[in-house]
């Protein structure tokens, strides 16, 4: 199983299947995408919390007081080590697709 360091701990990293997901990824993902400026804290630490649910010592509160304020680097770490591709995408290619 791949690991991640996050808060001085090596951390294990869920597999992605379909079922994590169904259940997990997807509904996080949704809760981040609504969330308002004063909810987004919270809603990138469950994101966060659904790669690393499992690891002693671990929830979203603690995610809270160890993740950068900007964890998008540990996000894209997380998303590779549970075995999803990264799409790389320039700025402004979105709008053309």
């Amino acid at each position: 199983m791949a690991k991640v360091h996050i808060g001085g701990l090596d951390l294990e990293v869920k597999q992605a299947t379909l079922g994590f997901l169904k259940r997990k990824l997807i509904p996080a993902r949704k809760k981040l995408a609504a969330a308002g400026e004063d909810d987004m804290p919270d809603r990138l630490a469950e994101l966060v919390y659904c790669y690393l649910e499992g690891n002693e010592g671990v929830d979203v509160q603690w995610l809270l007081d160890a993740l950068p304020a900007d964890p998008a680097a540990i996000i894209r770490e997380l998303i590779v080590a549970s075995g999803q591709k990264v799409i790389e995408q320039k700025p402004g290619e979105a709008a053309r697709q």
